[in-house]
């Protein structure tokens, strides 16, 4: 059926305002009646009426002056293009009579239950036809009523019926799940000699009813349980309205049969294992029919309803014409919208391209005559892809179909034989999936899209054949599961920290995750309860519980929830963390108690920061599967016994199911693994760092995540989540499934598949103390052992050369100069010449660029794609060339980076203000502070360095002061140790004779409603981070605060100016050397470390604040 609304309206919006405004009197007079009707008649109904509620479905007035009813949520329609036809022709090839159940032998029909009201019209033909006396109908739709009261005279109706003693019994909200005891207690009152059946609609409930009526038994009913289900799994998916198949008009034997042996031929060339699946196929549950003209349609067996109109191939057509003028284009392309990891090279290159590509006009037009790639999610007959293959080149098709019956039938329409052997002689690529109910989608989806480059995933169109409420969710957890991998793909940044982090790791004889171990479980430490605590909003609740039995189970604390057990006094046996990046340092430190999480054990994948691990007791970590620093080192390493976790994405938690489950514990307790709320106030624990002591959030949650999707809820019907929650759900079920473990969830959030709920007053520990020490000694003692150091050393020094690396950059930047982007056909060429490097790279075996750059190359190539649509050449010219440029000078900034700091860690940081205020009073209370400025009217800015001397017991007196100059003037009287200068020549000057040189960006600050120069205290702060650590001489330049959108004026002088000197960057200012910092004078004294930059650009300089409000808000705050 054309169920999209754009096929039932005139794509003129006046024309159809016209047809709206002519029939609107109409049906306001008719919904008026029906008020007044049900208010005489039917009283209890009149709520149902007049209801405000919100509700799933209304009517519409279709292009014809015809009402139908559109679902709000799906789009879709329920019935055909001219709705009164459609009924009408339904209810006379329903033929009733003939599904009677009698309970007398007079045989008189005098009775018939309805399944489904939707318009009424039916309803109002089986009332004036004065057939049946008593008239039952089941409606679990309560909008539908008020839709029909728009469809149909309600009054002429019930008037009618009261007239000539026809009973009508409504059971509006009803699904027919009570329809026994219903008939029952009917006919205990009235004289039912006879029921027929008429099933309006098709749902699960409808019908198993219908099914268990056919077998002409009443008493059937009593025995049997009706379904309750609310929508059909994906392969026996009915819609709710479906034309019934009259008889002699569809059938099998007027199908062509010599088409499917053609086909099937085809298949056997191409597709071995499809042939030998359909050269002897038996439809299950749909049959594939044909009409005189050879029309083939669809029709469900049992119950003769058809999947299309009387009409399939026009059908069809008219839904891809649709498509063709309006395409969808997937376009998986992810800017970064965190704050943490902005300052990434990777990410500041997406904002640049973003910005070029702001300035081309996003292209809406038909769908190309070439196309890159097309996803068919739903094939049906095939009558679609004839079109698109007679009318469009497409390189790479995917089609998935879940329903094997509709594939059968797509033998008898499509031809197979023609398509396939198109795409073979002109090398172009189809991929067939066919019957997967969407499980397997998402992962033969990836594998298809790295085998031909996943920057084709940002010219994908994508086609749904027909609409199917599993098919549906199955997209939609597609996309979203490719979202987050691709968001969370290994981009330049994140690849290069994980290889130095994890041989950092490996160096320092961390031990690792062993693929093979004897068991860790006895029969002493079966029942050794694991704890995995995560930091949702449940776990409020559930901590007296953990204190209570904490002693006798292995507690794991999962990411921000060690602040949480810290303030309420429990001690984890471990504690896991899974991001490289440092902002887990900074979570962790800011606790302010050291020896606290020197108690703990941490757990981690192969990339963790040093930094993070060398807070905590000791480290045991595991390979991440997949990431580019296990593929690279493992490759390096060579035959190994190590465990590769294919489970520990895209949260900590899933980390740590993965791993307790791999290690073969037997009983998983999740506590605070919520991923999903009740409130969007309420999104994590109150005891963690999400929030301050007064209870209120640390910033707004729901600003910074979309919180709108609902999952179904553990503890109640639904809660709200986000997408990355979502998908770590369907991660861990993944995971639980493969597992022998029990797992059970005590959380008030979203339900997971394989863990059974449990309420936490009905947890039941029989494990001792001594059984939990056990099984931590044998976790430590037989499932984890460091890497060979020195075979990892030479399996680095011959697979990986940095004259070979540095080497192939070059060949990469001699690309982009060689190549000139003139026109469409350069530009693709350009990409796939890209492509190839990359992969011979790999092939090479000389160096890691492969694992470095893959997933930015395959990023700059998506963006690159997305100009191929444009049909200006001299637009897609200009714009192309602008992109190259880019991208040659990131290649050159990577390059440098590799050169220079090819081991360097990562300086990212999560609340760095927070965690510098904790390093400053720990340095107060040991070293204490004398800082002295001059002018003196600056010393305003000292009050809060006085304040913390004063709460100390050191001597700050016993110090040399710190002298921080604010004096501009040339002379300087005494040698100073910071000296703040807010012009270039007089920084040049100043960092020949003084140990720390502020450069306050005051000139270049201009306007103060978009851009904010950092405070004096600020500065002061900055100063005496640096001047304090072994840096030596060193130019600090504070970051003016601009909003999005704005770029101050000359900081391109700035640039010029300190070219020549190495560049190091923090969250909010950066430090400019004369000579390359060692890894451990980037640690300030306030906690931060610096990250190496390749040169010193404008976007150095500024923080960019995202909107209006964030920037007035950081305004005040800094004004405080």
């Amino acid at each position: 059926m054309l169920n999209q609304i754009q096929l039932h309206i005139h794509e003129d919006e006046e024309k159809q305002l016209e047809v709206e405004e002519k029939f609107s009197k109409h049906i306001q007079a008719r919904q008026k009646n029906a008020i007044e009707a049900f208010r005489r008649y039917i009283p209890s109904l009149l709520p149902i009426l007049t209801r405000r509620e919100f509700k799933t479905s209304t009517v519409f007035c279709n292009k014809h002056g015809d009402v139908n009813i559109i679902d709000y949520f799906s789009g879709q329609v329920v019935y055909g293009e001219f709705p009164a036809n459609e009924i009408a022709e339904h209810l006379r090839l329903s033929d009733q009579d003939s599904s009677a159940i009698s309970f007398s032998e007079d045989h008189l029909h005098n009775a018939v239950i309805v399944l489904g009201l939707g318009l009424g019209l039916h309803i109002e033909s089986l009332v004036y036809s004065r057939k049946y006396k008593y008239i039952i109908v089941y409606e679990p739709s309560l909008d539908h009523l008020t839709c029909s009261a728009s469809a149909i005279d309600w009054r002429s109706v019930l008037n009618f019926a009261q007239q000539h003693g026809i009973s009508l019994f409504l059971q509006i909200g009803q699904n027919g799940r009570t329809l026994y005891k219903d008939i029952q207690e009917l006919r205990e009152n009235l004289p039912l000699d006879s029921i027929c059946l008429y099933k309006h609609f098709n749902s699960p409930t409808f019908d198993h009813i219908q099914e268990i009526w056919q077998k002409g038994d009443w008493h059937k009913f009593e025995k049997q349980n009706i379904s309750n289900s609310l929508t059909y799994d994906v392969v026996n998916y009915i819609p709710p309205w479906t034309l019934l198949n009259s008889e002699n008009e569809w059938l099998s034997s007027k199908l062509c049969f010599k088409t499917k042996e053609r086909n099937l031929k085809a298949l056997e060339k191409f597709f071995p294992t499809l042939f030998d699946e359909y050269k002897d196929y038996v439809p299950q549950g749909w049959s594939p029919v044909a009409d005189s003209n050879g029309q083939i349609n669809i029709c469900r067996l049992g119950t003769e309803a058809l999947f299309y109109s009387e009409n399939p191939k026009d059908e069809c057509e008219r839904s891809f014409e649709q498509f063709r003028h309006h395409p969808h284009k997937d376009g998986l392309l992810l800017g970064y919208k965190g704050t943490k990891l902005r300052n990434y090279l990777h990410y500041r290159m997406v904002a640049d391209c973003q910005s070029i590509l702001e300035s081309v006009e996003d292209v809406k037009g038909e769908l190309p005559e070439k196309l890159r790639a097309l996803i068919v999610m739903g094939l049906g007959n095939g009558y679609t892809l004839n079109s698109l293959t007679e009318r469009h080149k497409v390189d790479k098709l995917f089609i998935c179909e879940p329903n094997r019956d509709f594939f059968y039938a797509s033998l008898f329409c499509v031809n197979w034989s023609a398509i396939f052997e198109e795409f073979d002689q002109s090398e172009r690529r189809i991929y067939l999936n066919i019957g997967d109910d969407g499980s397997n989608l998402t992962d033969d989806l990836l594998i298809q899209f790295q085998s031909i480059g996943p920057y084709v995933l940002a010219n994908t169109y994508f086609y749904q054949g027909y609409y199917n409420e599993g098919l549906v969710r199955a997209i939609s957890q597609l996309r979203e599961q490719l979202q987050v991998i691709i968001a969370m793909g290994d981009y330049f940044d994140n690849a290069k920290y994980g290889l130095s982090h994890t041989i950092d790791s490996i160096t320092s004889d961390v031990p690792f995750l062993r693929k093979t171990f004897p068991s860790l479980v006895n029969d002493a430490t079966r029942n050794v309860p694991i704890f995995v605590v995560g930091n949702g909003p449940s776990l409020d609740n559930l901590l007296p519980y953990l204190k209570q039995e904490r002693e006798k189970a292995i507690v794991i604390s999962c990411g921000t929830a060690l602040q949480s057990l810290y303030k309420n006094n429990i001690v984890p046996d471990f504690h896991a963390e899974i991001e490289m990046n440092r902002a887990t340092h900074d979570w962790a430190v800011r606790i302010g108690d050291k020896a606290y999480l020197k108690q703990i054990v941490l757990l981690s994948c192969n990339g963790i920061h040093p930094d993070t691990r060398n807070l905590y007791k000791s480290t045991l970590l595991a390979f991440k599967q997949g990431e580019a620093s296990t593929v690279a080192l493992m490759e390096a390493y060579g035959k190994h016994d190590f465990k590769l976790l294919e489970h520990a994405y895209p949260t900590v938690s899933n980390f740590v199911i993965d791993l307790v489950a791999s290690l073969g514990l037997q009983q998983v307790y999740l506590l605070g693994i919520d991923l999903g709320f009740v409130s969007e106030k309420y999104h994590h624990s109150k005891s963690s760092g999400y929030y301050l002591k007064n209870g209120q959030e640390l910033y707004a949650y729901s600003d910074t995540n979309n919180t709108s999707v609902v999952v179904p809820g553990n503890l109640r019907p639904w809660v709200s989540t986000k997408f990355e929650f979502k998908v770590s759900k369907s991660v861990i079920e993944q995971r639980i499934a493969k597992s022998k473990a029990d797992f059970y969830n005590l959380n008030d959030g979203a339900r997971i598949a394989g863990a059974s709920p449990l309420k936490p007053e009905n947890l039941l520990i029989m494990s001792s103390p001594s059984q939990k020490d056990a099984l931590v000694a044998s976790v430590f003692d037989q499932a984890f052992k460091p890497l060979d150091k020195a075979r990892l050393t030479d399996g680095l020094t011959q697979r990986f050369s940095k004259p070979a690396l540095l080497e192939e950059f070059d060949s990469l930047i001699t690309l982009c100069d060689e190549n000139d982007l003139d026109s469409h056909s350069s530009l693709e060429a350009f990409i796939e010449l890209q492509r190839e490097f990359i992969v011979s790279s790999l092939f090479r075996k000389k160096s890691q660029l492969f694992f470095l750059l893959n997933g930015t190359l395959n990023y700059i190539n998506s963006v690159m794609s997305k100009l191929l649509d444009i049909q200006d050449e001299a637009l897609l010219c200009d714009t192309a060339n602008q992109l190259k440029c880019l991208w040659k000078r990131y290649v050159q900034d990577m390059q440098r980076i590799m050169d220079l700091d090819e081991l360097g860690t990562d300086g990212s940081g999560s609340f760095y203000a927070l965690r510098r205020k904790v390093y400053i009073q720990k340095y107060a209370e040991t070293s204490g502070f004398d800082i002295r400025v001059v002018p003196k009217v600056n010393e305003v800015w000292l009050k809060e360095w006085q304040l913390l001397n004063s709460v100390c017991d050191v001597d700050s007196q016993k110090r040399d002061p710190i002298v921080v100059n604010f004096d501009n003037e040339e002379h300087v009287l005494e040698r100073v140790n910071c000296k703040v200068s807010s012009n270039i020549e007089g920084v040049l000057r100043s960092a020949e004779y003084d140990d720390t040189v502020v450069f306050s960006l005051d000139t270049f600050c201009v306007d103060k409603d978009v851009c904010l120069l950092p405070p004096k205290f600020d500065q002061i702060n900055h100063a005496l981070n640096v001047t304090l650590s072994s840096i030596g001489k060193a130019i600090v330049i504070p970051k003016l605060l601009v909003l999005k959108g704005y770029c101050p004026d000359g900081l391109e002088k700035v640039v010029e100016a300190f070219q020549k000197r190495f560049v190091y960057e923090t969250q909010d200012f950066i430090v400019l050397t004369e000579t390359l910092l060692k890894n451990d004078q980037r640690v300030l004294t306030f906690g931060d470390r610096l990250s190496f930059r390749p040169r010193l650009m404008t976007s150095l300089l500024t923080v960019l604040i995202k909107t209006e409000k964030a920037f007035k808000d950081v305004v005040a705050l800094k004004k405080r």
